[in-house]
C-alpha cells in the first residue's frame, strides 16, 4: 500500500494476519494499520529503534526475546556508548515498547527496574560544570547574518562548484538563520521543512506552510497554518532565497531537493534536527565574531526567543507574534519566549517593523540597522560531503 510508514511493518505482518484475518478485509485492515503513522513519526521511530537492534545483534539476542532485565542492560549499554543523554532516553524506550506491542508481545521497556537504572544513568551523566542558560539571540546578530548573506551572494557564482563549498555552507547558514527567525520557527520544524513548504511567491513575498509544525503533523492540509511575509517586508531576503533555489537546482542537475535547506539531492538530511540549526548558527556566529556572554548559550531555540523578544520590543501586536510563532491564541506560553526588559533597536525595526501598526519610524533606516557591525570573515573550516551532482 502506498504510504506504508511503519518501520517494522514487514515483521509485524504475520502476527497481525493471525489477529485480523487473511481475507481481503483483513488485508485492507492491515494496510491501514501499517500506514497509520505520518512519515515524520515513522522516521522518528525508525531512528529510535536502530540502537536496540544493534544491541540485540551484539548480544546475540532475538529482538522479541528481551525481558525487563534485558532492557536494564540495554540502558547500561547506551550509557557506555555515551551518545544518548538519560533525559533523552524516553523515545528510544517507547520505540521498543511499540515494537513489542505491534508484534503481540507485552512491552518490556518499563517498570521499576528500568526506572531505577534510568535514574542511575542520569546521575552518572551529571555534568561537573553547570549547564549554560539559553539566551535570546539579539536582533543585531540576525541583521549581521543577513548582511553577511548578501556579501556572500556577491562572491558566489550562479552555478556552484565544489571549490565554493565553504562559502555555500556559510551562505546557507546565514540565510536559514535569518529567514527561520523571521518566521519565529522552531529549530526542528525549520530544518525539517520541505522545499514546497517555504517558497517565494510570484509577487515577491515569502510563504511558509507549516507542514511540520509541532502538534500539526497529522493535521489535514486545509487545516495547517500558512504564514506570509509580504513582498514589501523583506524583498532582500526573498531575492536571496530565489538565488539559493536556482543555484541548488542547477547544482542538482535540474532536480529540486526535497528538504528546503538541502544543498543538493545527494546531501544526507535524514538526521537533521534542531541541533543541525544550532550548528549552522554557530558557524554564523564564528563568521561575524559574536559569542554569548559567559555562562550562556545561543542555540536554535535562541532564534525563536530572539525573534519574539525583538518583535515585542517594538510594539508588534501579540496576536501577530502568536500567529507567526504558532502559539495558541488563548495561551500565555509565548511570554516564556519574551524578555520584556529588552529595548527596541534598529535591528528589531528592520526585521519586524513591518508587523507593527505604523511601521518603522522615519529615522530608522536599513543602513542604520547595520551600523557598528564588523565586516564578516569567511575563512571557516568546513566542507560539503556527498552533495556533488
Amino acid at each position: 500500500m502506498a504510504g506504508c510508514n511503519n518501520p517494522w511493518a514487514a515483521s509485524m505482518r504475520p502476527y497481525m494476519q493471525r489477529l485480523l484475518g487473511t481475507d481481503s478485509l483483513g488485508a485492507k485492515t492491515l494496510d491501514l494499520l501499517t500506514a497509520a503513522w505520518a512519515k515524520s513519526t515513522s522516521d522518528t521511530y525508525n531512528s529510535a529503534i536502530k540502537p536496540y537492534f544493534q544491541f540485540c545483534e551484539e548480544q546475540g539476542l532475538p529482538p522479541l526475546a528481551a525481558t525487563t532485565a534485558t532492557m536494564a542492560r540495554y540502558i547500561a549499554w547506551i550509557g557506555e556508548r555515551g551518545t544518548i543523554k538519560a533525559t533523552s532516553l524516553q523515545p528510544y524506550l517507547s520505540a521498543v515498547n511499540g515494537f513489542f506491542k505491534d508484534h503481540g508481545a507485552e512491552p518490556v521497556a518499563q517498570g521499576d527496574l528500568v526506572a531505577k537504572v534510568r535514574r542511575g544513568l542520569a546521575a552518572s551523566q551529571v555534568s561537573l560544570q553547570p549547564s549554560r542558560t539559553r539566551l535570546y539571540l539579539p536582533a543585531r546578530i540576525l541583521v549581521s547574518s543577513l548582511r553577511l548573506a548578501k556579501d556572500l551572494r556577491t562572491q558566489l557564482t550562479d552555478t556552484w562548484t565544489q571549490a565554493q563549498a565553504e562559502l555555500i555552507l556559510l551562505f546557507r547558514a546565514c540565510l536559514a538563520t535569518v529567514l527561520l527567525a523571521t518566521f519565529f520557527c522552531r529549530g526542528g520544524a525549520g530544518v525539517e521543512c520541505r522545499s514546497g513548504d517555504l517558497l517565494c511567491t510570484p509577487t515577491g513575498g515569502i510563504l511558509l506552510y507549516h507542514g511540520t509544525r509541532k502538534g500539526q503533523r497529522g493535521t489535514s492540509t486545509e487545516r495547517k497554518l500558512l504564514c506570509e511575509l509580504p513582498a514589501s517586508a523583506h524583498p532582500d531576503i526573498a531575492e536571496l532565497l530565489q538565488y539559493f533555489d536556482a543555484a541548488r537546482t542547477r547544482f542538482s542537475a535540474g532536480k529540486i531537493p526535497d528538504r528546503r535547506w538541502a544543498i543538493s539531492i545527494r546531501e544526507p538530511t535524514t538526521n537533521w534536527t534542531a541541533d543541525t540549526l544550532t550548528a549552522w548558527l554557530q558557524r554564523v556566529l564564528c563568521a561575524v565574531h559574536e559569542q554569548p556572554p559567559d555562562g550562556f548559550a545561543w542555540t536554535s531555540h535562541s532564534l525563536r526567543k530572539g525573534a519574539a523578544t525583538a518583535a515585542y520590543s517594538i510594539g508588534t501586536p501579540m496576536q501577530k507574534i502568536k500567529f507567526f510563532g504558532g502559539w495558541a491564541r488563548e495561551s500565555d506560553v509565548v511570554l516564556d519566549y519574551i524578555d520584556p526588559t529588552v529595548l527596541p533597536c534598529p535591528g528589531a525595526w528592520q526585521l519586524f517593523g513591518w508587523m507593527t501598526p505604523g511601521g518603522p519610524p522615519p529615522n530608522v533606516t536599513r543602513q542604520s540597522a547595520t551600523d557598528g557591525i564588523s565586516e564578516p570573515q569567511h575563512s571557516l573550516n568546513g566542507h560539503i560531503s556527498n552533495i556533488e551532482v
